[in-house]
This record gives C-alpha cells, structure tokens and sequence, in this order.
C-alpha cells in the first residue's frame, strides 16, 4: 500500500538517534534469512549472530578448531561480559589471542551523544582529513553523506520494495545467490576496506561524519557479496565503534575479519532471495544516508533501499 508520507533531511539525523538508543537489543545480521543447514555447517552460523566483540571472538575461536569446552553459541550470549571474558581467555590463547577486558566506560551512552547534532555538516565543516583509508587497499569510492539536491526529498513515497524520490528510484536490498554475484565477490581480494578514523574522539561532529563514510562502505561491502539483505543497524555499528575503541581495538581489523569469515559463510552456505517483509511500515521508519541509500528499521530487520 503506498506511503505518500514526505521525508525530509532532518529525518536522517533523528532517526540515527533513534537507532542508537536500540542498539543494546539489535543482532549483527538475522539468521532468519538464511536457508536451513545442516549441522556441520552449525559453526557458520555463528558468524551471522554475532554481535559483540566477545560474540565475534567466540566465533573465531570455534571456526579455528579451538574451543569444544565452551557452552553452545545461545548459552554463552545469555553470560554477562564478564563472564564470557572469563570463558574466552583459554582458548582464546591457543589461537594467539589476547582477550581484551570488559571496560568500566558505557559505550552505549557515548554513542548516544555521538550523534546528537541538529543537522548534517555542511561540505565547508566536513573533517575530510580525519578520515584516513588504508594505503594498502584499495580507497572505498564513498559518496557524500549530505542530503541530495537532485532530488526531492519533498516528495518521496514508499511502495513496498521502492522508494521513489523524483525520478530516483530506490529498491529495497535482498541477499543473493552466488550464482548471481561477480567472479571476485568472495575472493581474498574483496576486502571490506572500512576508512580508519584518525579525528578527536570527543568531537561528535568528527565521529558522527566518520561513521556516515564507514555504514556506507560497510554497505557497499555486504551488497557485493550478495548479503545486502542482513545488514546490521546504524546504531549497532555506531555502538561496535565506541566498543572497540574502549577495548583498544583497531575497528577497521575487527570489520575485516567478520568480512573474511562472512564470505566463508557465503561460499559454502545458501541464502534466501525473499525480501523482508516491510508491510506496515512508514517513511518514518526511514533515513537517508546518501545518494545511494536510504535505510529504515522495521521490526527486527534494518531494510536497505539502494539505486540500481
């Protein structure tokens, strides 16, 4: 049923605040989307709930072999930090890691000050110099994350798979089947490739104009290989952000890894093509990220609308 309701640019900043303030309750990517498996394939799954640090660690220590003492993937979310910290340290060491421990500081409630602003930055403010890309990888082609003006926003509906803005149409992202993805989608070479943030931890501006540049990659990355359709929120990625950074941990590595064990997971394992079910949602679930994408919360399921 179309939506005639208009989105406008404030919508973005506001509905970002909204995200963040979720971000404790979201998983990384749903299962939910995934065809059935057998129970070898139990181990990849793991990659697909995770949504934490020690979650993600958990994964990397079972998927190296390491790890058969630990409680069942569901058991050890149900722990406080703490605890998995605790349950982590061994095996964790076999593989070479050092289990990084639970910090004092609420990354949550920094996040939620992080994007507090009234409006976007303007392109004379934006701190292009503080977002700094690896030299070693290819440079992520990121669009602006201003509001568009080729289009009007004035004007935006929402039908089912499509937003339509003026002449541009926006279809919502599902997961694809390898068959359909490029010869190099799942390749050592596809590298996530998120920018790395070198600005004042302290200036919302900088963290927030960084994080816009770093979704939209992340974006860009889970589209390419066909996982578009399971995509974690904003503020989940904004929280993992902050956590990371608290723990000491390079953010930009960490996504990395994920996206090494993702395309693992993608290769030996199918997916499903059905979109999310968006009935009963409005624009004002909705946000506009870039020319590119708008995306909206709905339920559980962060629904991506992209251009073709």
């Amino acid at each position: 049923m179309e939506n005639s309701l208009p989105v406008n640019a404030g919508q973005r900043l506001i509905t970002c605040r909204q995200l963040i303030s979720l971000a404790a309750n979201v998983v990384l990517i749903s299962t939910v989307l995934f065809a059935p498996a057998s129970d070898a394939a139990e181990k990849s799954f793991c990659f697909a709930m995770a949504e934490s640090y020690y979650e993600q660690l958990y994964c990397e220590i079972r998927a190296k072999g390491e790890g058969s003492n630990l409680p069942a993937f569901y058991q050890f979310k149900n722990n406080a930090e703490q605890t998995q910290a605790l349950l982590l340290k061994r095996p964790a060491a076999k593989i070479g890691v050092v289990v990084k421990a639970p910090t004092l500081n609420s990354s949550s409630t920094k996040s939620n000050l992080s994007l507090q602003a009234k409006k976007p930055l303007s392109t004379a403010n934006r701190p292009v110099d503080k977002v700094q890309h690896p030299t070693n990888e290819p440079r992520a082609q990121l669009t602006s994350p201003e509001p568009a003006l080729t289009h009007n926003t004035q004007g935006c509906r929402l039908k089912a798979q499509h937003i339509q803005c003026g002449q541009q149409d926006y279809r919502l992202l599902t997961n694809l089947h390898n068959k359909r993805l490029s010869d190099t989608a799942l390749a050592s070479t596809n590298k996530m490739a998120l920018p790395r943030f070198t600005g004042n931890m302290q200036n919302e501006d900088q963290v927030r104009e960084y994080l816009y540049l770093a979704y939209e990659q992340y974006l860009n990355q889970m589209r390419s290989i066909g996982l578009g359709g399971v995509t974690t929120r904003f503020g989940k990625f904004s929280y993992l952000f902050y956590d990371y950074h608290d723990k000491g941990l390079d953010f930009p590595d960490r996504f990395e890894t994920l996206f090494h064990y993702l395309k693992k997971d993608k290769a030996a394992l199918g997916v499903s093509e059905q979109p999310a079910d968006s009935q009963g949602m409005t624009l004002a679930q909705c946000a506009w990220l870039s020319t590119q994408y708008y995306v909206c919360e709905h339920g559980k399921n962060n629904l991506v609308y992209a251009t073709q």
